[in-house]
């Protein structure tokens, strides 16, 4: 039987790792509550994706993205959470994950997630999924880049 505070590894993504200097996240103090527990499987994060063009002309830019992750409440401590990137040419991958066990709950904590990555052409959707070691039982949502 699990217990709360026990730590698991999650094992790693596809996808290469995006440094920790392009990917900051915080806890942003709002909770979501539902009225039954959730399964352990993960929420679906929500997500805005910002193409910034470089100035000369280029096809070349800046894509930042800013997403909310939602972990359960009894897990309040920090838990590091990465960023892994999948060069899809149709749509890149994100997958967000984060050190901490799938545990059933009703009441998940909210968490800021920006990061950004440079790219050789503005994208017109991407992907973004909460990782879970399980690739089904891993939530993710298609966003609209906005220009």
């Amino acid at each position: 039987m699990s217990s709360v505070k026990e730590i698991v590894k999650i094992k790693t993504p596809p996808g290469n790792i995006i440094g920790n200097s392009c990917v900051k996240w915080e806890k942003d103090g709002n909770n979501i509550m539902f009225y039954k527990e959730r399964p352990s499987t993960p929420l679906p994060p929500l997500v805005q994706a910002t193409f910034i063009p470089e100035s000369n002309g280029s096809k070349n830019g800046i894509l930042e993205v800013c997403a909310f992750v939602f972990i359960a409440a009894e897990l309040s401590k920090k838990s590091p959470i990465s960023v892994y990137y999948l060069d899809v040419k149709t749509t890149p991958n994100f997958y967000i994950t984060y050190d901490a066990p799938e545990i059933k709950s009703a009441v998940f904590s909210s968490y800021r997630v920006t990061f950004f990555i440079s790219l050789d052409k503005k994208p017109t959707d991407i992907t973004t999924i909460v990782w879970n070691e399980d690739p089904d039982a891993s939530r993710g949502t298609v966003t609209t880049v906005q220009p």
